[in-house]
């Protein structure tokens, strides 16, 4: 797996850190899709990191568990696919967390301050990340299922600190709660940004409400901005006349109380 490093020019080394998760329906998109989003960001003084992760075409191990629930589901082969992909699409964004903190030093990141923004099925994987635990799409597998755990420095932490989601399905989390009997919601998790398409015909606009109606139940901060009549990947929309990335600053400033020059 790659992922590319947008890095602030003269910065503090006290740096915060943002992840983004591409979308595609875990068959397909790319890291590349974020390089104006990490430059902005990276202009700011955060270290930006677009990552790649493994799609349907190439899941790899799956966990007996998952594969048997997947195969025995009354679903089409292509959702199968996708449910299959998924785990190992987790797994590969709970490595790459776990990269940034085993690199941080090198980067000059602070890690108390790690966000994550994603997009469609790359949201899912961001709010996978605000709402798991370290173990979750990790320890389901062990070093002698799959050897290439071993590269995925295991005994780094997985936290992530704020979630930007963007009309993002919750099917990772719904999964692990299924095949698992796992429900991972609970006063701990990152705060959220929800912002989704009222006719999103591809993520459906129910998915945000789960996931603010589950906050409310936690108590954990959220902002909520349903984009009235706009459909899937609006990345175009304003809210409040601010851009999508500069709705994520502030949300991320606001709730990380840093204080950063634009």
């Amino acid at each position: 797996m790659l992922l590319d490093i947008y890095e602030p020019v003269d910065a503090a080394e006290n740096r915060p850190v943002i992840i983004f998760i591409h979308g595609g329906g875990y068959v397909g998109g790319s890291r590349v899709e974020f390089v104006r989003a990490g430059e902005y960001f990276a202009e700011r003084g955060w270290v930006a990191i677009s990552i790649d992760y493994r799609l349907a075409r190439d899941h790899g191990t799956i966990p007996q568990e998952w594969y048997d629930a997947v195969m025995q589901a009354p679903i089409f082969q292509q959702q199968k696919d996708q449910a299959l992909a998924i785990y190992a699409a987790s797994r590969d964004a709970k490595a790459a967390v776990r990269w940034v903190y085993a690199n941080a030093e090198t980067y000059h990141i602070n890690t108390d301050y790690i966000s994550v923004l994603g997009g469609s099925a790359g949201a899912g994987l961001a709010v996978m990340l605000g709402i798991t635990e370290d173990e979750d799409f990790r320890d389901e597998l062990t070093l002698d299922d799959d050897p290439t755990l071993e590269s995925t420095n295991l005994d780094q932490d997985a936290e992530v600190h704020t979630v930007l989601n963007m009309w993002g399905t919750t099917a990772p989390i719904e999964l692990l709660s299924t095949i698992y009997d796992l429900d991972r919601f609970d006063e701990n998790d990152a705060p959220i940004l929800i912002v989704h398409g009222t006719d999103d015909a591809v993520v459906d606009f129910s998915h945000a409400e789960y996931l603010r109606y589950e906050y409310e139940e936690t108590g954990v901060d959220y902002a909520f901005y349903p984009l009235d009549g706009e459909g899937h990947s609006a990345w175009q929309a304003r809210v409040d006349g601010m851009m999508l990335s500069e709705l994520a600053f502030s949300f991320i400033t606001e709730h990380q109380q840093l204080i950063i020059g634009e």
